[in-house]
């Protein structure tokens, strides 16, 4: 989704923040909707880009979000599990070898 230019003489970009802006986006058109939508000069070049991108992305860039925490949540109980087995291993290393079973069976309980 691309943003329609901002009013005729709405905000105006100096020649370093346009520089900047069109060195992040890399395309003179995107650099000039933003320096007419944004006040660059009192936000900045990187907030005005990245405003920017997230009016643009929309309310499409929410809609993997339940997923995506899903996914971060299943993985981290994996290393939680890999972290258990790890800690099993360590004990077990430590101690005289009649006495493994026992502490392995202390770790899983």
């Amino acid at each position: 989704m691309v943003l329609p230019p901002g009013p005729t003489g709405a905000f105006a970009c100096s020649i370093a923040d346009f520089a900047g802006v069109r060195e992040l986006v890399g395309e003179n058109l995107i650099a000039e909707m933003i320096c007419s939508n944004y006040d660059v000069a009192k936000e900045g070049v990187q907030t005005s880009v990245i405003k920017y991108l997230a009016k643009s992305a929309g309310p499409g860039i929410l809609e993997n979000s339940h997923a995506i925490n899903t996914e971060f949540l299943l993985f981290s109980g994996f290393l939680v599990f890999l972290m258990q087995a790890g800690f099993a291993m360590l004990c077990a290393g430590h101690i005289r070898v009649k006495n493994n079973m026992n502490i392995l069976l202390k770790n899983l309980l």
